[in-house]
């Protein structure tokens, strides 16, 4: 009921109801507050479903949790990456596709070799090695595939191959 107006007149609006009670308490007295529940209970019980909805969208943002592997953030898109046993990076399909607004199909099996794109070992996922991710940016025509090409080669891929520390300095 009030959630959907603008904050100014759902303030105003809960003014009148707050000055609508009050009266009715003065006039009434506690018959006034019972018969001023009529009004307050479809409110609260807006703002409840309202809290269970941000709730609910809440558990969905969080389900890219880091427990579930490294992970990257491109303009709030989470792209997923998991290690195979050689130590290569494999980013998930469907995040990298989803920012340039395609979908993982069988035609993405036929342009792209092995090395370049395939199932992850131990996931459910299909997923893109570097050399894959560089020839699917350079190759769309979207208009933030330039921008996530820059934004792998500047923060991601540059941090895979950092030497540790360690090793600086040593043959």
């Amino acid at each position: 009921m009030l959630w959907h107006l603008d904050k100014r007149s759902r303030n105003q609006l809960l003014l009148v109801f707050v000055m609508l009670t009050l009266v009715a308490v003065l006039v009434l007295g506690w018959s006034g507050l019972l018969l001023s529940l009529r009004i307050w209970i479809p409110i609260v019980a807006a703002g409840i479903i309202s809290l269970v909805g941000w709730l609910v969208w809440l558990a969905k943002y969080r389900a890219y949790a880091e427990w579930e592997g490294r992970f990257y953030s491109f303009d709030g898109q989470h792209l997923r990456c998991y290690e195979d046993r050689q130590g290569h990076c494999w980013f998930v399909d469907r995040d990298v596709l989803k920012v340039i607004d395609r979908k993982p199909d069988t035609a993405l099996r036929r342009h792209f070799s092995v090395a370049e794109y395939r199932a992850i070992a131990d996931t459910d996922f299909h997923g893109f090695s570097e050399a894959g991710i560089r020839r699917l940016l350079s190759q769309s025509r979207h208009i933030d595939a330039k921008r996530l090409l820059r934004y792998f080669e500047r923060d991601v891929f540059r941090q895979d191959k950092l030497i540790p520390l360690g090793k600086v300095g040593k043959p």
